[in-house]
């Protein structure tokens, strides 16, 4: 039950930042603004070019490839289909189904475009790059470090995972296409997605 605990832990900052939109609109607005404005002053060359790689990482296309890399690695190498099965259920109705669904019910618009270096069509709350870093890339080292010698250096995987997941999320703000609630709440439910994923990874672990 503590990935149950967790997740439902890891969803609080969500329902926090829904209800700064409920009873704080206009104050929360200006915060977020204020931290996009403070972001972006300091863009530079090296560090376009770095969040412009970073941001990659969670881009559909590229989350795509590795979700079809990772369910081949767990099919053929480790030979755990349900397990395979579980962690494509978990991607597709967590980043894909709830995330996409929220964005189209609160309709939030992106930070103005000229503020953007990066182009993007869709709306803005929660993020969907902060919400597929959250998720995919905790589940994807749990599953290797649990099936390959990656279990042996848990502190370096999660120091990795880390850097990557805040890495992303900053991107989106850096970038001038997510404001600091969009981020947060990305990674709020990403993560309480990882969990309830991990939980059922782990109850059908127990069986086979």
């Amino acid at each position: 039950m503590k990935n149950i605990q967790k997740a439902l832990l890891a969803v609080i900052p969500y329902i926090l930042i829904r209800l700064l939109f409920i009873f704080a609109p206009e104050e929360t607005a200006r915060f977020d603004q204020s931290v996009t404005d403070f972001v972006i002053q300091f863009r530079n060359g090296i560090a376009d070019i770095y969040f412009r790689l970073m941001t990659t990482l969670a881009n559909e296309e590229f989350v795509i490839i590795a979700i079809l890399v990772m369910l081949l690695v767990v099919v053929l190498a480790f030979r755990k289909w349900r397990v395979a099965l579980i962690y494509l259920v978990g991607v597709v109705v967590g980043n894909l189904g709830v995330n996409s669904s929220l964005k189209n019910v609160f309709k939030r618009e992106r930070p103005a475009e000229e503020l953007r270096l990066v182009s993007e069509s869709s709306f803005s709350f929660p993020s969907g790059h902060s919400f597929a870093s959250a998720m995919i890339y905790p589940l994807t080292a749990y599953i290797l470090m649990r099936y390959t010698g990656l279990g042996r250096y848990p502190r370096t995987v999660a120091v990795v995972v880390t850097l990557i997941v805040l890495s992303i999320g900053f991107s989106r703000i850096y970038l001038g296409v997510h404001f600091l609630t969009d981020v947060l709440a990305g990674y709020s439910l990403g993560y309480a997605f990882y969990y309830l994923t991990r939980f059922v990874l782990e109850k059908v672990e127990n069986v086979t």
